[in-house]
């Protein structure tokens, strides 16, 4: 992987959500609080602990995010207040971009456009983005156009039964996986009268067609180097087969591309840069009580790099 040309949202400004990372292995006495207290004009207030997760509150429903939590703007600039997806908040001794708390519920998003913490066990909204959320995440709204969903039906003869189609298309995602497409092109020729060379180019081309779009969304909407993209596919096929399986099941069947990205987040996740890409980049290295590299990074000081990969830092 090239990590020093590949960071995850790049490419549109925008971030994907993915899995709270595990605590930071860092020296111990980086560990950077965030504890909160505030009282509103009802006189009720509300406390919330970033290093526990504890929170306790009397009676307030929910309050701003801002005095007495460490936020960091993406660029490192020290925040007052949360109002972007990708700003940076410590959380638990480890920064999260705001998005991120937002999936968890941990933080909402105020009609000022601010984020406020969640009290502790009130439901929140974050998982059912409201339909002008979606109408700005370029990961939900990325869609292939209606030409390109045109030029694959026009592949597809308009007499074969739409129980047929349905098995043929869901055999071809499981190809898709696992590579082996034989099954998928006898099923096609069968369903379709098309001979086995004609149904193996129109499979094949019809594969062609979602892998462009594919990767059309990972270079451009997600951010990855183009290089990087089939060693991707190879982790996912290994590692994460059934994720893979529902996201191309998606490209497919729904015209959504985010399951794809957010899988992305999880390859990242499990290949962070090394030590010497890192130092080629120009990041000062250093390493843990454990014995784990860490990274400098301007505003957070020193933390794994795991941490650093995972909170898209580096």
């Amino acid at each position: 992987m090239s990590h020093n040309s590949f960071v995850i949202g790049s490419g549109a400004g925008a971030t994907l959500e993915s899995g709270l990372a595990e605590p930071m292995d860092s020296r111990g006495n980086i560990d950077h609080g965030n504890s909160i207290s505030i009282t509103n004009t009802g006189n009720k207030s509300f406390s919330y602990n970033g290093n526990t997760g504890e929170a306790s509150d009397a009676g307030l429903t929910q309050h701003q995010a801002g005095e007495g939590v460490e936020i960091h703007s993406a660029g490192g600039t020290p925040k007052s207040y949360i109002n972007k997806g990708d700003d940076v908040v410590n959380y638990k001794g480890m920064p999260v971009q705001a998005k991120v708390l937002e999936t968890m519920g941990v933080l909402t998003l105020n009609s000022m456009g601010r984020y406020e913490f969640a009290p502790e066990g009130e439901p929140t909204k974050a998982q059912e983005p409201n339909a002008s959320d979606v109408s700005n995440d370029p990961h939900s709204t990325f869609a292939m156009s209606d030409a390109e969903n045109n030029s694959i039906n026009e592949l597809i003869p308009a007499d074969i039964a739409p129980s047929a189609l349905s098995a043929i298309t869901s055999h071809g995602i499981q190809g898709a996986i696992t590579g082996d497409l034989k099954s998928v092109v006898t099923s096609f020729s069968r369903s379709s009268g098309q001979s086995p060379e004609e149904a193996q180019a129109t499979v094949s081309k019809v594969i062609e067609s979602y892998s462009k779009a594919s990767e059309r969304y990972l270079a451009g909407t997600v951010g990855m180097n183009q290089a990087d993209i089939p060693e991707f596919y190879a982790w996912a096929k290994l590692h994460a087969p059934q994720e893979l399986k529902g996201a191309v099941s998606s490209m497919v069947n729904k015209n959504q591309f985010r399951d794809l990205g957010k899988l992305v987040g999880q390859w990242a996740d499990s290949n962070p840069p090394s030590v010497d890409t890192l130092e080629k980049a120009g990041y000062k290295i250093g390493k843990s009580i454990s014995g784990d590299p860490t990274v400098f990074i301007q505003g957070f000081g020193e933390i794994s790099v795991k941490a650093a990969a995972r909170s898209k830092l580096i």
